[in-house]
């Protein structure tokens, strides 16, 4: 299969992006990917291919390339369709592409009957598994740690519950909440780390509960860190994954993980996603469903 991959993140992402993630899959399973850069004045654009796959939105002049493109266009949004902006970029995008996948199942129902995809489904976020992966020349220096957007939104409101419920509650517990990084060393963190927390974006649900598996879950899953992440409320819970559920939950499942070494036991999910092969998987995801819509 021939495909366009277009983003306005291939430079800013790389190579790190769940955009460079997909092509090194696709490529790795035999398809052609033509990388396609939005916004910049020199670009590739494969007229021929049997697909075009754009991540979040696209503008000015590959917008006009894309709608003169006769195959399949599908819009890739790993954002909550939730938060208002998402939506409004998901509404935008409808008039370029006829279809649309998004990272978790509610946003199904959304896309079709609310902003009229014709077909939608929950493609899953892949990471590449050579550059997050176990490390042990890294000394384990943090018993937890986050590492992630920690703004002043209300969207990252539970993300701030954590970091001061662990701060007050668990007080010799050693933890760091990195909200400024370099991307190319959050693999090092998750390796110098026991627990790695995760709480999802914020969209009006308890703390303690979120919706979809993010980006976090796999990139610190494949580094074979411990993961601790909220309950994800409308999937299946994956085999290895420590969850909690409550602000008394998370400090209870922090002391029992690192009671013993429990935490030690969190390279169960690790091998989960390299036994599954998680992000290979996301990209022929991705290749069933543009068959299905030729």
């Amino acid at each position: 299969m021939r495909l366009n991959l277009v983003s306005g993140g291939w430079t800013r992402n790389s190579p790190w992006g769940t955009e460079h993630a997909f092509a090194k899959y696709l490529q790795a399973d035999g398809h052609t990917v033509t990388r396609v850069h939005t916004g910049e004045t020199d670009f590739s654009f494969d007229r021929d291919a049997d697909v075009s796959v754009c991540f979040k939105d696209v503008k000015d002049r590959v917008a006009d390339e894309l709608l003169k493109f006769r195959g399949v266009k599908v819009v890739f949004q790993p954002d909550d369709i939730r938060f208002p902006d998402t939506r409004e970029d998901m509404s935008y995008m409808r008039q370029l592409c006829d279809h649309a996948l998004v990272f978790e199942p509610d946003g199904i129902g959304v896309a079709t009957d609310e902003l009229g995809y014709k077909r939608v489904a929950r493609v899953m976020i892949p990471v590449d598994a050579d550059i997050y992966r176990p490390n042990v020349n890294f000394a384990k220096v943090f018993d937890v740690c986050f590492v992630g957007n920690m703004s002043r939104e209300p969207r990252h409101a539970s993300r701030w519950k954590m970091r001061r419920i662990i701060a007050e509650e668990l007080p010799n517990v050693r933890s760091v909440f990195m909200t400024q990084f370099g991307v190319s060393v959050i693999n090092q963190w998750y390796n110098q780390s026991r627990i790695v927390l995760h709480h999802a974006t914020d969209v009006g649900q308890e703390f303690g509960t979120g919706y979809g598996y993010q980006s976090r879950h796999f990139e610190a899953g494949y580094s074979g860190a411990c993961v601790l992440s909220n309950e994800v409320l409308n999937e299946e819970r994956m085999p290895g994954l420590n969850v909690f559920t409550s602000e008394r939950d998370l400090v209870s499942q922090v002391r029992r993980l690192l009671k013993d070494d429990t935490w030690k036991r969190g390279a169960e999910f690790h091998d989960h996603l390299v036994m599954s092969q998680h992000s290979l998987s996301c990209a022929r995801a991705l290749v069933r469903f543009v068959q299905e819509s030729l």
